[in-house]
Order: structure tokens, then sequence, then C-alpha cells
């Protein structure tokens, strides 16, 4: 009798242990459905957006490979982007990009010429994520493995090996990687986003470590945008 006693005292320590488990276990997994929610209406709130500033920077092994300026207004609405992409130790590529309601106008400060095309143009798609910076952090949070909240205002993620690419650098050989989400504390919106991804060197690419950034500007008083009017001699793109 005393044997089985005990083994129905140990059973239902089991089980409590086991409840115990269960609840803790689904706590943490509804906490962090509702944080990576919450980040994900934070995102979209910013992706929305018709008018901000904000700033972009890749770099790769320790190097600066592209950087991004963009500055966007609703009335009227206009929005430009600075790029500049590393093509050479000595030679950068510097591309200037104005998405107009009617049309897009590119000017590249690099040969001086100035082309022009329509949204549905097939090179305009390689362009969108300049058009919509915050699309591509709205799919990393689907590849998120994990949250955690580090302080006040600021996220942590681990995310699963994924493949997309940043600015014409095509990512596909992740081995981990983690983002961070940094709020202002004052106003609760996206302060900056960070990615950090530890990548398999190959034969064709070399390349260990990648980082992404981006990083939204106060809004402050900024000459109203216009179109140069050097776009108006823009020729068509072909």
């Amino acid at each position: 009798m005393a044997t089985l006693r005990r083994w129905r005292v140990a059973g239902l320590m089991l089980l409590v242990w086991v409840s115990l488990f269960a609840f803790s276990y689904t706590q943490s997994a509804s906490r962090e459905e509702e944080q990576l929610l919450r980040l994900h209406r934070l995102l979209s709130s910013a992706q929305s957006k018709e008018a901000y500033f904000l700033s972009e920077q890749v770099v790769v092994d320790g190097r600066m490979e592209s950087s991004v300026q963009t500055h966007a207004q609703s009335s009227p609405r206009l929005a430009k982007v600075s790029l500049r992409s590393r093509l050479t130790d000595t030679e950068d590529f510097r591309l200037q990009v104005y998405f107009h309601p009617e049309a897009v106008y590119l000017y590249s400060e690099n040969s001086g010429i100035w082309n022009k095309a329509a949204y549905n143009h097939p090179s305009v798609g390689e362009l969108e994520g300049l058009r919509d910076p915050f699309a591509f952090w709205l799919r990393m949070l689907g590849e998120a493995e994990s949250i955690e909240q580090t302080k006040e205002g600021m996220y942590s993620l681990t995310l699963q090996p994924f493949r997309d690419d940043i600015h014409g650098i095509h990512v596909d050989d992740v081995i981990r990687a983690h983002m961070q989400v940094q709020l202002d504390e004052q106003t609760g919106k996206v302060k900056s986003l960070k990615l950090d991804a530890e990548l398999k060197p190959s034969i064709i690419k070399s390349r260990e470590r990648l980082s992404y950034r981006i990083t939204l500007l106060e809004e402050h008083e900024e000459p109203e945008l216009t179109l140069p009017k050097e776009a108006m001699t823009a020729e068509p793109m072909p």
C-alpha cells in the first residue's frame, strides 16, 4: 500500500509539473505573439506614412556596400532617394531616384544622364526596396523564431535562415540572423531597425557577415521637394 501511495504521489507531482510547464510555455508563446503583432502594427503604420526621412546602410564584412538617404513628402506627393553603392575599392555608383505620382525619374551622377519610366516598367520593380523600405522588415518578422524585449523600447529577434534581396545584394546563404527593433520611448514609434546575419562563404561569395540598418530621422524643416527641371529632358528607359 505504501508503495502504491508513493507512486500516486509521484504521479500527481509529475502531472502538476507538466501542467505548470505547459502553462508557462503557453504564456510565453502568447507573449511572443503579442510582441510580434505589436511590431507588425508599428511597421505597417510606418509603411503607410507618406512623409518621412530615413537613412539606410548595408555593411558586408566591415565594408560599406550601400547607403541610402530618403526624403518623402505627402503634398505635393514626391519622394527622393539618394543611393550610393560600392563598385570597386575606388569607385561608387551614385543614383538619385524620384518617385513622382506619374513616373519614376532616375539621375545617374556617374554619367549625368536622366531617364524616366512608368511604374509598370520591369526595371522599376528592382527599385521596390527603395520605394517601400519597410516591406523587407515586415518579411523578416515572418522569419522570427523567437522574440525578447531586452529593455524598454528594445526588441531582439532570432530569425531562421532566409533568402531575400537588400538593395541589389542577394542574400541566400544565411547561417543565422538576428534582428533588433528600437522604438522611440516618447512616441512608441519605430526609431531604428537592424539586421545582423552570419553568412556561409563560398568560392563565388567570400562574405561572412552582413549588417543592414535603417534609421528613421526626426521630422524637421526641409525645403519642399520638387522635381528638378532637368528631369523634363529625361529619356524613356528602353
